[in-house]
């Protein structure tokens, strides 16, 4: 089936698309990306795009770092036949959960770690999936620490270790579009500190979804 990862804008969102997105095709999935336009849709599920998908031949859509609020929308896909798994990492709004195939979000009752990024709910998912397989999960690890330090989130257990980790990873990162965004900004990647990701790296791939298209950033992560 056609399957596609649905994500936010902002550098979080934007590292949570793709190392979903590259995981699922590593896997041999039918599978493509959507973010949604800052300025015409705004942010999180929309009904035009949902359409559009289900247009398209689109039968799973898997949110990243959005849709714990989208309640309507939920149950708009489960009314044209496209089933729907959101993971997110925002806080639940209301005692019920949207009404769809699955919710992953470790602030439900029952995770032992809150304070995930989005892209670290999307890790922990292509972890599980690939058994914690350590060729797999080293190469999303660098991803996912650049996705947790710009979201802002606080730098403790599992946050410092996918960090921690990740930063030692990318210094020997052999991703193309990375390594070609250090080249740009400046910036050594063989001595990348969280400072470097903040400061330099994230706001550069934040800049597409502010000023064109966030597909541009996830493009660049593809390459």
């Amino acid at each position: 089936e056609k399957i596609v990862v649905y994500g936010d804008y902002d550098v979080d969102g934007i590292t949570s698309t793709y190392i979903l997105t590259d995981y699922l095709k590593s896997c041999g999935a039918f599978v493509d990306f959507y973010i949604p336009d800052r300025a015409k849709e705004g942010y999180g599920l929309c009904t035009s795009a949902i359409n559009m998908h289900k247009k398209n031949g689109a039968s799973l859509i898997v949110t990243v770092d959005l849709g714990i609020t989208a309640f309507d929308e939920a149950k708009y896909c489960k009314e044209i036949g496209i089933d729907l798994i959101i993971t997110d990492h925002h806080s639940l709004c209301e005692t019920s959960l949207p009404d769809c195939t699955a919710v992953i979000n470790p602030k439900i009752p029952g995770y032992p770690f809150k304070n995930l990024a989005g892209v670290g709910v999307a890790y922990k998912l292509i972890y599980k999936m690939c058994g914690g397989d350590k060729r797999i999960t080293e190469k999303y690890l660098p991803f996912a620490a650049i996705g947790t330090i710009a979201d802002l989130v606080e730098l403790y257990d599992e946050n410092r270790y996918i960090v921690k980790e990740g930063l030692r990873l990318l210094k020997n990162t052999d991703n193309i579009g990375i390594k070609a965004l250090f080249e740009a900004c400046g910036a050594d990647i063989k001595n990348v500190c969280a400072s470097t990701i903040g400061f330099m790296i994230g706001p550069r791939l934040n800049a597409a979804g502010r000023l064109s298209s966030a597909d541009i950033s996830v493009k660049l992560l593809n390459e």
